[in-house]
């Protein structure tokens, strides 16, 4: 199950970067068949998430992107605009933004089983625990 959902993450990465929702025909076989429907994505006009540092999926499949905003890697102030994308599954239309204002090097994001975002930020070396409204719950410092 691991490798199957990297597969769809990595996948879904990919479709999203180029506008579309991917279907997955679950039929049992040796090979997992991805069909892209080019209609899916619907990011405002003029609007761009940036590098993308991670996806995840939360209990009921929304999509959380977690990106860097217009910032690159080696971004050194914090970013006041949003980085954190919720993507309705079936629309793929952003329902709302996280993470103004938190992070300077978005790096990786991953959901527990309550609905919590545990992200990374490299140019702070932090964790942050976030509860799905987007309220910070606890930081956590690597160093």
């Amino acid at each position: 199950m691991y490798i199957r959902t990297v597969g769809v993450t990595a996948l879904l990465a990919v479709q999203l970067g180029c506008g579309s929702k991917v279907e997955v025909d679950r039929a049992p076989s040796s090979q997992l068949n991805y069909v892209a429907d080019a209609a899916w994505s619907a990011l405002p006009s003029g609007r761009n998430l940036g590098q993308v540092a991670g996806l995840a999926l939360d209990g009921s499949g929304a999509v959380y992107i977690f990106h860097r905003a217009g910032a690159a890697f080696d971004n050194t102030e914090i970013i006041a605009e949003p980085t954190i994308a919720v993507v309705d599954p079936e629309s793929g239309s952003i329902v709302r933004e996280l993470g103004a204002g938190l992070f300077v090097t978005p790096h990786g994001i991953a959901i527990d089983a309550q609905d919590h975002l545990w992200v990374t930020d490299t140019g702070q070396d932090l964790v942050f625990e976030l509860n799905a409204a987007g309220e910070v719950l606890h930081v956590y410092d690597g160093r």
